[in-house]
């Protein structure tokens, strides 16, 4: 019992130091249209998308259940590699779930 509490420790451990070294490239800020939102949602979407289309799905995907807002109908149009990164990372997290 013992041994796989110190397992999953581990492992938890690992995921962290994987997940920080991901999160530490830095990403180029998206564009995005934020026309008809209330200020404080416009304000909080803008800075999230200065950080990356990483840190904009992050936080679009953790107010979903408020917000009926996604990356494909935030990020402006004419911002092809973000709406590519999207989708790749979209694909991604959905080959994972299965």
């Amino acid at each position: 019992m013992k041994s796989n509490f110190t397992n999953c420790l581990r492992i938890a451990a690992l995921s962290l130091a994987a997940t920080s070294a991901v999160a530490q490239e830095a990403e180029f800020p998206v564009a995005v249209n934020t026309e008809g939102l209330p200020d404080h949602v416009r304000a909080r979407i803008e800075d999230k998308a200065q950080n990356g289309i990483t840190e904009l799905r992050r936080y679009l995907d953790s107010t979903k259940h408020i917000r009926v807002l996604r990356v494909e109908l935030v990020v402006k149009q004419g911002d092809t590699q973000a709406l590519a990164t999207a989708s790749e990372d979209n694909l991604n997290i959905a080959q994972q779930a299965e």
